[in-house]
């Protein structure tokens, strides 16, 4: 039998605080949806996606921002390796609480804090839009999401002061990794483990974490990036809670002087 990872409490606040978050996490993926369910929420992913993509359209054109831009769409919400990038997480928890600083431990807790609320929240929402069909007698998963249905379904799961906490997450952990990305020693470690890593079938885990460091160390400093990103969704946010027409239509012009 596989020794459990998670079984034993740790020192240190954030490293626990951690533990608690994978152990959450663990019992997310042991309950998540099947057949018709989970297929809605696949849809309703890659709505989210298309219109984050919009939204955002000129970052992911910008040759300075286009990386980062990929990175938190493509590699923090939409990955497909999501699940075993998860469990390469467990197996390597007791190194990391051994090796890493507590305030690096804090931001991978945020990381996975942020993984399970937007898992939560997107749940909620695609069982809404799900629920939205069935009563007018559309049960075709090919029933395209619109904009009037995700608004109806969003409004109707009243998680305003949740969808800033997710957006609060982001924007912290942006800031935390334009901070970490300035210490030597993690990128040193970083390429230093890189083929260990591979060898050791924790490839996908530490990929990821390098093409965020590399991300981040490109852009030469994340504010403004994330000053952008938290302006823009903040609106959109605050559009949709108080029903306000076309909540997706924001003035992008003035979100550079935030």
């Amino acid at each position: 039998m596989l020794k459990d990872k998670l079984a034993k409490p740790v020192s240190g606040v954030h490293g626990e605080a951690l533990r608690q978050l994978l152990i959450k996490n663990r019992q997310r993926h042991s309950a998540l949806p099947i057949n018709n369910q989970a297929q809605h929420l696949q849809s309703l992913m890659h709505w989210q996606t298309s219109r984050l993509k919009h939204t955002h359209a000129d970052l992911f054109a910008s040759e300075r921002y286009q990386q980062a831009a990929h990175y938190f769409v493509d590699d923090l919400y939409l990955s497909p390796n999501a699940i075993q990038r998860d469990r390469d997480l467990e197996r390597v928890f007791p190194t990391l609480v051994k090796l890493l600083p507590d305030e690096t431990l804090e931001t991978v807790a945020k990381a996975v804090e942020l993984n399970i609320l937007s898992a939560e929240l997107d749940q909620q929402l695609a069982d809404k839009l799900f629920q939205l069909n069935l009563n007018h007698g559309q049960e075709d998963l090919n029933q395209e999401i619109t904009e009037e249905k995700y608004i109806q379904a969003y409004q109707a799961c009243n998680a305003g002061e949740l969808r800033t906490h997710q957006l609060n997450l982001i924007k912290q952990i942006g800031h935390d990794l334009d901070h970490l990305v300035r210490i030597p020693l993690i990128s040193w470690t970083l390429k230093l483990i890189r083929k260990p890593a591979h060898k050791k079938g924790l490839g996908n885990l530490h990929d990821f974490l390098e093409r965020g460091f590399s991300t981040f160390k490109a852009l030469g400093g994340a504010n403004e990036f994330m000053n952008i990103i938290s302006f823009r969704e903040g609106q959109i946010i605050t559009n949709l809670n108080s029903g306000q027409q076309s909540p997706f239509s924001i003035d992008l012009h003035i979100d550079r002087e935030s």
